[in-house]
């Protein structure tokens, strides 16, 4: 069964649909290999995250397993699982839409940290880095989201910014959806240095802001963004 190209709807509502049928008309039965996302993306004429996000909202549901370097493979359906799925995907935002905004709002912040983060602002940030380190270590991948999550506000909050505040506490909010958290464990599990760079990343900005440079933030930042872009949203 070839998928079909996209018609008017959100894209990976539409790609997570056609798999749906696909396993359901039996093309492809429980313990079947579903096509690579290159091929999915091909036939239905949409980007890769697009499928990536799709079939994440499908494992998320038990409808598939993924197998990081292996590929993913097909697991149970059912009415419940399929409806869960699709209102995992209906009811979280685009995920692109998410990056460009915590692009934005965060490379925005560093500079408001970088002028006004006191020594207890730089205490918090080392105590979220450092959970993010153990964790790191560990591979203990919830405590690392916990960390990270901690780290931003920190920076949020040296701001001194109430409406930034509020503005970074929704982001982080939306940053936790499941489609999200899904994809970047994928990320964190299939791939060991994605865990050890971004640690880096974040631990370089840390020392940007406490050396008070601004430039240097922006650089930092912008390199972890674009590298999270190339890897996620084009590869």
């Amino acid at each position: 069964m070839a998928f079909k190209k996209l018609q008017d709807k959100r894209k990976s509502v539409y790609v997570l649909e056609q798999i749906i049928e696909a396993i359901k008309s039996g093309e492809y039965k429980p313990g079947d290999k579903l096509p690579p996302e290159r091929v999915i993306a091909e036939q239905t004429g949409v980007s890769r995250p697009s499928v990536r996000e799709a079939l994440i909202s499908l494992q998320l549901s038990g409808i598939v397993e993924r197998h990081p370097g292996n590929g993913t493979y097909v697991r149970n359906i059912s009415a419940n699982t399929i409806s869960q799925a699709i209102a995992l995907l209906e009811s979280n935002k685009p995920l692109p839409e998410i990056f460009e905004l915590q692009k934005m709002l965060e490379i925005g912040v560093a500079e408001l940290a970088v002028d006004k983060a006191t020594p207890n602002d730089f205490a918090a940030m080392e105590e979220a880095l450092n959970k993010m380190r153990e964790a790191a270590l560990s591979k203990d991948y919830d405590s690392w989201f916990t960390g990270d999550k901690e780290f931003h506000r920190a920076i949020a909050d040296a701001s001194r910014n109430s409406l930034i505040k509020e503005e970074i506490n929704s982001l982080i909010d939306k940053m936790n959806q499941k489609t999200w958290r899904g994809i970047k464990r994928y990320y964190l599990e299939s791939q060991e240095e994605y865990l050890k760079q971004s640690f880096k990343e974040h631990w370089q900005f840390f020392q940007a802001i406490k050396k008070r440079d601004k430039q240097a933030a922006r650089q930092v930042m912008e390199k972890h963004f674009a590298r999270i872009e190339e890897l996620v949203f084009k590869h």
